[in-house]
């Protein structure tokens, strides 16, 4: 790891408690997460929790965009997440770890970048879901979220 990543992971961590802190002065003092910073913050949390750096799920699952979709045969029958966002979209096959996909999501998520990056580490946010809720089970059993 360099400094570059810490910095990269502490600016994502500041971002998301920043919004907890905030949100303890009510609703009028919370500030919006900027969408490049969130944008990247989804890339991080696809790449560093439930993809290859997390040593759960070596080599197997990044960004969307930044991987080209796996025909894995497991992947075929694991619950499909769309993360929709109006700067990137993610689609990916959840069972041990989230690997992109280019299967028709069982559940898609659409929302700001920011609120998205909230909902994803646990946080109420306002997005809209479409589908099969079920799906959120898959995805909080990531062995990213056992920590």
């Amino acid at each position: 790891m360099t400094t570059g990543w810490v910095a990269r992971r502490m600016t994502h961590e500041i971002a998301v408690h920043r919004i907890d802190a905030q949100r303890t002065a009510g609703p009028g003092a919370v500030t919006p997460i900027a969408s490049p910073l969130a944008v990247d913050g989804i890339d991080e949390l696809l790449d560093v929790f439930v993809g290859p750096s997390n040593p759960a799920s070596p080599g197997r699952a990044m960004a969307a965009d930044k991987v080209e979709t796996t025909n894995s045969p497991k992947a075929s029958s694991d619950p499909v997440l769309q993360i929709t966002t109006p700067e990137a979209q993610w689609t990916l096959a959840i069972g041990q770890t989230a690997v992109p996909t280019d299967r028709r999501p069982d559940l898609t998520l659409m929302a700001s970048a920011g609120a998205a990056l909230l909902t994803l580490w646990g946080r109420e946010a306002e997005v809209t879901w479409q589908g099969d809720m079920t799906v959120l089970g898959a995805w909080w059993a990531l062995p990213a979220f056992g920590f």
